[in-house]
């Protein structure tokens, strides 16, 4: 495992995606196993309320990425691979590389993401830090679904991934 820092805060493309420069090249990271609402594009237009709930709710969760960053005094990340659109998939900390600063950990207490997590027989839990985030965003999702809060109080909220499967 190698923890990195940003050598300047990344730019935020919507709650679960960031994008930084090297070598004046852009390099997309995406913040595996959650999977935040959907922001609107230039060319989306309202066809349901599923659409504006959708909206509504990945502009609150890329705001919550934005002050995250924004409040930060170095931004913290550990490479976990590709996903399948080539981006690099990252676990993102705040200042230290602790579960207390984890994104995951935090957004999915917020409510603002639903957990995309893959079966736990495909991954390797073994270590420590793997199975802590794992489990910390199953609880935060749960106990932030039982409360109500984010997403989960929203009865027009869909599943980001039904709502993108929808879209095509």
């Amino acid at each position: 495992m190698v923890i990195k820092v940003f050598k300047a805060k990344p730019f935020v493309i919507d709650g679960d995606t960031l994008v930084s420069w090297e070598n004046e090249q852009p390099i997309y990271y995406r913040i595996r196993w959650i999977d935040t609402p959907e922001t609107k594009r230039a060319d989306d237009f309202v066809k349901t309320p599923y659409d504006e709930s959708q909206w509504k709710w990945g502009e609150l969760a890329k705001s919550y990425l934005i002050d995250y960053v924004k409040n930060s005094n170095c931004v913290i990340y550990v490479e976990k691979g590709l996903d399948i659109y080539g981006r690099t998939l990252i676990d993102l900390y705040r200042d230290r590389k602790a579960i207390v600063t984890n994104y995951q950990r935090l957004i999915s207490a917020a409510g603002l993401s639903a957990a995309y997590l893959p079966f736990p027989q495909n991954i390797n839990l073994s270590p420590r830090d793997e199975i802590t985030i794992y489990c910390h965003i199953i609880r935060n999702q749960y106990t932030a679904r039982i409360r109500k809060e984010g997403i989960w109080r929203d009865p027009n909220f869909i599943m980001p991934w039904e709502w993108r499967r929808l879209k095509r």
